[in-house]
């Protein structure tokens, strides 16, 4: 009798709780999480039991961006909410890729999933320490994620995705109003929703609402 997903994803979970206390991280909802300095965290390694594989995703973001995102969208409850939420929210801002693996051809039924998931997570531990050791400020941070987009597209040229929300928000925690206007403006002729639409507004109609009292209050 076959293993069954639900199976597979216990275990992972069970490995996961586990790694979470040797190296000083959360854990949450089948998912990893740790806030280092400024930057947030979080890893995804997901099981598939129809093709043998095991996914492995870090992400991360500047912690301060669901901040701000959160304050857009008046939103500000969600602040109060656990550390978790910043990974597994619907409402937040999305953390950029830094690592991914995948795992082949698992024999399920034999599969160490506490050696294959401590390895894991002791790499991709090592990969969150040195990234939040380079990236000390936002200047940093969104140079980093300018690269990661580069990357990102000279690998699949057709994505869709943008990183105009981050470069909007940067501009907002800098208080460089004049510059975040013109993304909210360029972005709003583009018919770019931002990918949140609440109460008929989408995200960046929100955000030159937001911006004008900004800059009322100033």
């Amino acid at each position: 009798m076959s293993i069954k997903q639900s199976e597979l994803n216990k275990k992972t979970n069970e490995a996961l709780k586990k790694a979470a206390k040797l190296f000083l991280w959360s854990f949450s909802r089948g998912f990893l999480f740790c806030k280092k300095g400024n930057l947030f965290f979080y890893i995804c390694i997901n099981p598939i039991k129809n093709i043998k594989k095991l996914n492995i995703s870090l992400y991360y973001k500047w912690y301060d961006f669901d901040n701000v995102f959160w304050d857009i969208l008046d939103l500000q409850e969600n602040k109060k909410r656990p550390l978790s939420f910043h990974a597994a929210g619907a409402w937040t801002m999305p953390g950029m890729i830094i690592f991914k693996q995948n795992i082949d051809d698992c024999n399920w039924e034999s599969f160490d999933f506490l050696a294959q998931i401590f390895e894991i997570v002791k790499k991709t531990n090592n990969i969150s320490d040195d990234i939040a050791s380079k990236i000390k400020n936002i200047d940093e941070n969104i140079l980093y994620v300018r690269k990661l987009f580069e990357q990102l597209t000279a690998t699949f040229p057709k994505a869709t995705i943008n990183i105009d929300k981050e470069e909007l928000i940067t501009k907002i925690i800098k208080k460089e109003y004049a510059s975040a206007k013109n993304i909210i403006e360029t972005r709003l002729a583009e018919n770019d929703s931002g990918g949140f639409i609440s109460k008929g507004r989408n995200f960046y109609q929100m955000a030159q609402e937001f911006l004008a009292k900004q800059e009322v209050s100033q």
